[in-house]
């Protein structure tokens, strides 16, 4: 259901499922997806409970990403 909806561009959706999931890979997959001006709105978005999970897959591609600017515009 993430895959099908991050090709739908539905990034806030894959995103939720990715974490409801706890699917590490694919969390991480849907966050680089989104575009990085859609960054603050998705993340504004997240419910509450998602939002360690979320912060702990940025942190790990963080880590060992070349994205760190993008990376970044998350955590703001």
């Amino acid at each position: 259901a993430a895959e099908e909806a991050l090709k739908a561009r539905q990034n806030l959706r894959a995103l939720v499922i990715s974490v409801r999931l706890n699917e590490d890979t694919l969390i991480k997959k849907c966050i680089l997806a989104v575009d990085p001006s859609d960054v603050s709105a998705i993340a504004a978005s997240i419910p509450f409970k998602y939002i360690q999970r979320l912060l702990e897959a940025i942190a790990e591609l963080l880590e060992n990403s070349p994205h760190l600017e993008f990376l970044l515009r998350w955590c703001q």
